[in-house]
């Protein structure tokens, strides 16, 4: 069955980003979390129906490509002629690359969200796929090692200066933070009040304690990895209570329901909104 709390937890999150690129004075704080558990609730909506054969695959395929890639070209083609580009060969080359969510940084600069979700579910759902033959605790065991494996790899490129393109390093730190949503969703790791509280508190705290922490997923900069990590969990605990005690509330319930549910239309808006004021 639909946990609202889920959609709650959206809304409160795609707010979360307006104010923290509207640059209010919690926006480091907000920074450390809200997009990690943006891409947390999109590992725990991951259904395992999604790679079960081949025509499932294709499937989940073409809806991301509508859902995703679709609003993602829309929004940087649109962005790429308020430029001010002519059709000239620069602009061609630009929109060749907007194509392969190669553009950096995105014209429509919340929009790299889109292509970086688009990629890691795409990823995972793959390699979910070539594994769906083993036991739970060989693919658990795989996974777990495969998603380690590339947050530290992003992260020594990164570091390293090495030069790898910032599409591929942002869907290799964000795999772990996927698959952790994936596995609250099939754990059942939401189920219990208490659990809820506590978890939600010490979260609350972790992150009051990390403020000079530097986290920035849309240019994949995080002080190391097990802080990343750390602060995707606390952010998910934090958030997780937050929308758990407010949907008993009709007035929050209804406004955080209403924008989780809108997400998209104020992602791809807002950042308008602000180019067109400043």
């Amino acid at each position: 069955m639909k946990n609202p709390a889920i959609t709650i937890m959206k809304g409160i999150c795609m707010l979360l980003v307006v104010a923290g690129h509207a640059g209010c004075p919690f926006s480091r704080l907000i920074y450390l979390f809200h997009m990690p558990v943006f891409f947390m609730i999109s590992g725990y909506l991951f259904k395992k129906e999604y790679f079960k054969d081949k025509q499932s695959l294709v499937l989940l395929f073409r809806k991301r490509l509508l859902r995703l890639w679709v609003p993602y070209v829309i929004t940087n083609m649109f962005f790429l002629f308020l430029s001010g580009f002519t059709l000239s060969r620069d602009f061609f080359y630009k929109a060749l690359k907007v194509l392969f969510f190669c553009c950096e940084p995105p014209l429509g600069d919340a929009s790299w969200f889109l292509g970086t979700l688009f990629s890691v579910t795409v990823l995972f759902a793959c390699i979910s796929y070539i594994l769906r033959s083993l036991n739970d605790r060989s693919v658990f065991a795989i996974q777990t090692l495969l998603a380690v494996l590339l947050l530290y790899v992003s992260d020594f490129c990164q570091k390293q200066e090495i030069d790898v393109k910032l599409v591929f390093l942002r869907v290799f730190s964000v795999y772990i933070i996927f698959y952790l949503g994936y596995l609250y969703r099939y754990k059942n790791m939401c189920a219990h009040r208490l659990c809820t509280l506590f978890s939600g508190i010490a979260g609350g705290i972790v992150l009051l304690f990390s403020m000079n922490i530097d986290i920035d997923l849309g240019s994949n900069i995080y002080t190391n990895p097990p802080a990343l990590i750390i602060l995707s969990l606390a952010g998910w605990h934090f958030v997780y209570l937050l929308a758990a005690s407010w949907k008993k509330t009709p007035v929050f319930s209804s406004v955080f329901s209403y924008v989780g549910n809108h997400t998209m239309p104020i992602l791809l808006s807002h950042w308008l909104c602000f180019s067109l004021i400043s």
